[in-house]
């Protein structure tokens, strides 16, 4: 058995948000042949079954959830801890997940209202002190010009994971919460070798998962330094470069 995992955004995705019909082929492909592919995002769990209908396995925020056939492993961020951040950043549009739930700042941002339409969900507006009242939180995701907290927060709090999944996108779980770690929890699982593992990626926030799984990909939309480390570049994600890759070896039987 091989395990196939794949970033959404800027790899799966085609940039109008879809899943192109030769995809989801491609995916059908892997199971097909008894292997499992896997999706693994920032998006909540909902937001990526609406892409890839398969209910499990799955990773989402980045790793704090990984959703499995028989059990949920889950990574969360002390709820004081959130509230400190949020404080510090409140010139950004911050938002908080808990598995499905999406809690944003009550102020108005124009970026978070372009995040809503893309995910395709409204979040709950709230303010600071109600983030004192959510007991669970998975991720925090800052938007907006994050050049000025970003050094600081890496700095301030060791014990999280923080990385850009875009220049103006910060995003922050617990220390743990990693795609590679992800991909090990997984492979664990299905008592497969990391070597019968392949993952494509397009930015830097996949850099970790990259490293970690036995065959690399990366779309052609990357940017270039991460191409220089990846075994591999693929087309574009607006030209399938997920599914050009899965078909050569479904097809050809050679990945």
């Amino acid at each position: 058995m091989k395990l196939i995992f794949s970033d959404l955004d800027g790899t799966l995705l085609h940039s109008d948000n879809t899943l192109s019909h030769t995809t989801l082929q491609a995916i059908k492909k892997v199971y097909a042949h008894d292997d499992l592919f896997i999706p693994i995002s920032s998006r909540l769990p909902e937001s990526i079954r609406s892409f890839v209908p398969y209910k499990a396995p799955l990773v989402a925020h980045n790793g704090a959830i990984i959703i499995l056939r028989d059990k949920i492993i889950s990574y969360t961020i002390p709820t004081d801890i959130v509230y400190d951040i949020c404080s510090y950043c409140d010139d950004l549009d911050w938002n908080i997940y808990d598995g499905d739930n999406w809690y944003s700042t009550n102020q108005y941002f124009k970026d978070h209202a372009i995040e809503e339409s893309y995910i395709g969900k409204v979040s709950t507006k709230i303010g600071l002190e109600d983030i004192k009242k959510i007991q669970t939180i998975h991720k925090i995701v800052c938007i907006g010009s994050i050049d000025h907290v970003t050094s600081y927060l890496k700095e301030t709090y060791p014990s999280l994971h923080i990385t850009r999944s875009a220049s103006y996108y910060l995003e922050i779980t617990h220390k743990e919460a990693t795609k590679a770690n992800a991909i090990q929890a997984v492979a664990s699982h299905y008592q497969i070798p990391l070597e019968n593992t392949v993952a494509f990626g397009d930015y830097y926030n996949d850099e970790d998962m990259l490293e970690m799984a036995g065959v690399s990909y990366v779309v052609d939309n990357a940017p270039n330094d991460l191409k220089e480390k990846a075994d591999h570049v693929t087309l574009s994600n607006n030209d399938d470069g997920v599914a050009f890759i899965l078909n050569q070896f479904y097809d050809k039987e050679s990945l």
